[in-house]
C-alpha cells in the first residue's frame, strides 16, 4: 500500500538488530510472521496505520485529538508513508476536504501494484483456477475480501474450502479472456473492457460473482457498442438488440435492459422490420408499443394531413 516507500531491502539480521527504526524483531511462527514493534508505538496508533494500509484512509475524525494526530503522523514518518503524513497535515490545517482525493489516488496506485505483483502470479498463490485448460494463479485473501461468492467458496462447505494444499478449481463455461477480466477487476478495481471481445461474457461472470459495479461497467460499454453497431442503419445492423434485451434480463443487468427497451421504442419502425422483433417477450412488446416513436397518434395525424394535401392538390389541378 505504501506507494512512497523506499527501495531499501533489509535482511532478517537487520530487522532483528534493533537498528531499524520502529521494529524490534521479526520472527517466523506457524503459518505467519510475528513482527514486534518498538515500545513507543502504541497499539491504537498502529491500528490507524493498518487502516490506512488496507483502505487508503486512516479513519481519523475531523475532531481527532491533537496528540493522536501527532502520533499517527510520527509513526507514518517512521515507516515512510508520505501520503499518510500529508493526510494528517491536511487535518491539522483544517483542509481535510483534500484527503478523499489522496485516498482515490492511492487506491488506483495500489490496484496497479496489485496487478503487477500478484495478478496471475505464482508468488504466494494458494488457489489455482483452470480455465480453457490453462492455469490461473490467485490468492484467497484477495478473492475473499472482494467477492462474497468467492468467500463462500473458500470458507464454507464447498469442496474448494476443504483442501489444505493448493487446490485446482475448474471454471467451466468461461473463456480465459473473460475470466481474466473478472480477476483483474477483483485485484485492481478496474477491468480491461475497452479491448474485450465478449462483453456479455464478462457481464455473465460479473453477475455470477455478485459484482454489481462490474455489471454496471459492462452495461455502459455494451450500450456504447450498440450505438456504434447501429450508427449507419438499424434495420441492417449485425447486432441483435432484442436478444441482448432478453439476455440482460436474465443477467440482472437492469440498466442495460432499460437501455435496450428505450432504444427499440425510439427506433420502432426499423426494429419492427427485423426478424428477431418477434422474440420480444410480452411485457417488453407492450412497453415498446406504448412508448414507440413516432407514436401511432402522430402517424394517423400525418396520414390525415397527407390525404388533405393530396385532395387539395387534385382540386387545384382540376381548376
Amino acid at each position: 500500500k505504501n506507494s512512497s516507500s523506499s527501495t531499501d531491502v533489509f535482511t532478517r539480521q537487520d530487522l532483528n538488530s534493533g537498528k531499524i527504526e520502529g521494529i524490534c524483531s521479526v520472527q517466523d511462527a506457524k503459518e505467519k510472521v510475528i513482527v514486534e514493534l518498538k515500545a513507543d508505538i502504541k497499539t491504537k496508533t498502529f491500528q490507524k496505520i493498518l487502516q490506512f494500509l488496507y483502505t487508503g484512509t486512516p479513519r481519523l475524525s475531523d475532531d481527532a485529538e491533537t496528540e493522536e494526530l501527532h502520533e499517527v503522523k510520527r509513526v507514518a514518518k517512521i515507516f515512510k508513508m508520505a501520503e499518510l503524513v500529508t493526510i494528517c497535515e491536511n487535518i491539522e490545517r483544517e483542509e481535510e476536504f483534500l484527503n478523499p482525493s489522496i485516498g482515490a489516488f492511492l487506491n488506483d496506485a495500489v490496484g496497479a501494484k496489485m496487478k503487477n505483483m500478484f495478478l496471475n502470479k505464482e508468488s504466494a498463490c494458494d488457489v489455482v483456477f483452470v480455465v480453457d485448460g490453462q492455469k490461473v494463479y490467485a490468492h484467497k485473501a484477495v478473492l475473499t475480501a472482494r467477492s462474497d461468492v468467492m468467500a463462500a467458496m473458500f470458507s464454507g462447505s464447498f469442496k474448494e474450502s476443504q483442501a489444505a494444499d493448493i487446490k485446482e478449481v475448474p471454471v467451466p463455461n468461461a473463456t480465459l479472456e473473460n475470466f481474466m477480466a473478472l480477476l483483474e477487476y477483483l485485484y485492481c478495481d478496474h477491468a480491461p473492457l475497452e479491448d474485450c471481445n465478449d462483453l456479455v461474457g464478462v457481464l455473465k461472470l460479473a453477475d455470477e460473482n455478485c459484482q454489481t459495479r462490474l455489471v454496471n461497467m459492462c452495461e455502459l460499454y455494451i450500450s456504447k457498442e450498440v450505438d456504434r453497431a447501429c450508427s449507419n442503419r438499424i434495420e441492417k445492423a449485425e447486432i441483435d438488440v432484442v436478444g441482448l434485451l432478453n439476455t440482460a434480463k436474465i443477467l440482472n443487468a437492469k440498466q442495460l435492459a432499460d437501455f435496450c427497451r428505450h432504444f427499440i421504442s425510439t427506433n420502432y419502425d426499423a426494429f419492427s422490420r427485423r426478424k428477431e422483433f418477434s422474440a420480444l417477450e410480452s411485457s417488453d412488446r407492450k412497453y415498446v408499443q406504448k412508448n414507440r416513436w413516432p407514436p401511432v397518434s402522430y402517424l394517423k395525424e400525418l396520414e390525415a394531413f397527407e390525404k388533405e394535401v393530396n385532395k387539395k392538390g387534385e382540386e387545384c389541378a382540376v381548376m
